[in-house]
C-alpha cells in the first residue's frame, strides 16, 4: 500500500443532495489521531485487541488524486497483515510506473475501525469477518479511496457465478466519471452485461467477455472490444470483487462489485456504517468520510467525519429503498447501488453527469 506525496452524499451522496508513500512515501499506513477533523484523522483509540481481524494476504486497490484537481493514478498492492498489528506491502502495479515495498503497523478497534501508525491522514474500516476493508484519505494534498479483499485458496471460475452490480470511479479525457454495470458470470469463464449508467456516455451498451479466476481468487477480466486489461480479486464466498485497469493509457479506474441477492427489502440495510466516498465535478475532486445509521425501515441519519474540502456540515435525514435483488436507491437523487446479501457492505454512486457532479461511495457496517 504505497501512496504518492506531492509538495454524494451532497455530503456531496452527490456531495448529500440527500434529503431525507513515492515521494516515495511508503503507504506506510498509519494511526489515526484521537479526534476527527477535516484533514482525515480518525476517531482514535484504535485498540490492538482486534488486530487479528486483518490477517493474511489482501489485494488492495487504490484510486487517487495527488493534487485534488486531476493528477490521477491507481495502484494494486499485495499486502500481508500478520494479525498482530504489523504488515508488509508490495506494489504489484502502479499507473505511473512506480514500484517498491513497505511495512508498518496497524490497529483495529472494537467496531472495525482501522488505523495505521505512520500516516494519520488515512482511516478505514474492516468488515466484521475481516475479508474486506476500505480506506480513505481526506488530506487535500493527496486524496485517495482504497478497497481490499482477502485472498483465499482453491478458487476457480465456478466461484464467480450469477448476477452482480459493479460501481466504477475513473479518470479519463472527460475528467472524473462514474458508472454502474450489471454483470452476469456463468461460472465457466464467460461474462455478459450492460452499462446501466455512465456519467459521460455509453449507458445501455451491452457487454460480453471472458474471465479467469486463479487459485487465490485473483480475477482477470477481458471485455470484448476494449483494449484494456482488468485485474482484480474476488472474495472467498464469491459475493464481492474489486477490479482495477492495468493499462498505461491515460485512463485510471477502480470498480467494486457485489452479487445480487433475493428477497431483500429496507431491513437489509440496518445499523451503523462508515462510508468512504470519492467525488468530483468540473473544478475539483474530493474525498469524504461519513458515519451513517440506517434504521432498517427506509431512513438514514448521517454525519460527516472528515472531508478534503473541509465541509463538515451535517446533512438532514434522508430516505432509501432496497429492492428484492438488493438494489439500493436514495430517494429523490441519482444515487443508486447495491447492498450485499448480509447487509454488511454496500456501494452507491451518482453516475448521472447532467449536474456535472459524480460520486462513488463504499459503505461497511461497523462491528
Amino acid at each position: 500500500m504505497l501512496r504518492k506525496s506531492s509538495n454524494c452524499f451532497k455530503i456531496r451522496l452527490s456531495r448529500i443532495i440527500l434529503t431525507g508513500v513515492i515521494a516515495f512515501l511508503s503507504f506506510t499506513l498509519a494511526a489515526c489521531s484521537s479526534s476527527d477533523n477535516d484533514d482525515g484523522a480518525g476517531t482514535g483509540g484504535g485498540s490492538s485487541t482486534q488486530a487479528d481481524l486483518l490477517d493474511g494476504t489482501y489485494f488492495m486497490g487504490i484510486f487517487a488524486d495527488s493534487s485534488g484537481t486531476g493528477d490521477m493514478w491507481n495502484q494494486i498492492n499485495d499486502t500481508e497483515f500478520d494479525g498482530q498489528g504489523s504488515y508488509d506491502n508490495i506494489i504489484e502495479y502502479d499507473s505511473d510506473g512506480d514500484s517498491g515495498t513497505g511495512s508498518g503497523n496497524y490497529t483495529v478497534d472494537s467496531d472495525g475501525e482501522i488505523a495505521f501508525t505512520t500516516d494519520a491522514d488515512i482511516a478505514g474500516l474492516s468488515s466484521s469477518d475481516g475479508t474486506f476493508f476500505s480506506i480513505i484519505d481526506t488530506n487535500p494534498a493527496e486524496i485517495l479511496l482504497g478497497a481490499g479483499v482477502q485472498a483465499s485458496s482453491g478458487m476457480t471460475a465456478a466461484d464467480l457465478t450469477g448476477n452482480y452490480v459493479a460501481g466504477q470511479v475513473r479518470y479519463d479525457v472527460g475528467g472524473i466519471n462514474t458508472a454502474r454495470f450489471q454483470f452476469t458470470f456463468d461460472g465457466a469463464g464467460a461474462v455478459s452485461g450492460t452499462i446501466e449508467a455512465d456519467s459521460d456516455a455509453g449507458a445501455g451498451t451491452a457487454l460480453t467477455g471472458t474471465y479467469t479466476v486463479s487459485d487465490d481468487g485473483g480475477l482477470d477480466l477481458t471485455i470484448t472490444g476494449l483494449t484494456k486489461d482488468f485485474e482484480g480479486q474476488i472474495s472467498s464466498d464469491g459475493e464481492l470483487m474489486v477490479i482495477l485497469d492495468t493499462d498505461n493509457d491515460g485512463e485510471v479506474l477502480m470498480m467494486v462489485g457485489i452479487k445480487e441477492t433475493t428477497g431483500a427489502d429496507e431491513s437489509l440495510l440496518s445499523g451503523n456504517y462508515q462510508l468512504n466516498q470519492f467525488g468530483g465535478d468540473n473544478t475539483d475532486n474530493w474525498t469524504t468520510r461519513i458515519e451513517a445509521t440506517a434504521d432498517g425501515s427506509g431512513q438514514i441519519a448521517a454525519q460527516i467525519l472528515a472531508d478534503s474540502g473541509g465541509d463538515l456540515t451535517a446533512p438532514p435525514p434522508f430516505a432509501y429503498t432496497v429492492s428484492a435483488d438488493g438494489a439500493l436507491a436514495i430517494t429523490g437523487t441519482n444515487d443508486v447501488g447495491i447492498v450485499s446479501a448480509d447487509g454488511s457492505i454496500f456501494i452507491i454512486m451518482d453516475a448521472v453527469g447532467a449536474d456535472d457532479e459524480v460520486t462513488f461511495t463504499i459503505g461497511i457496517k461497523k462491528s
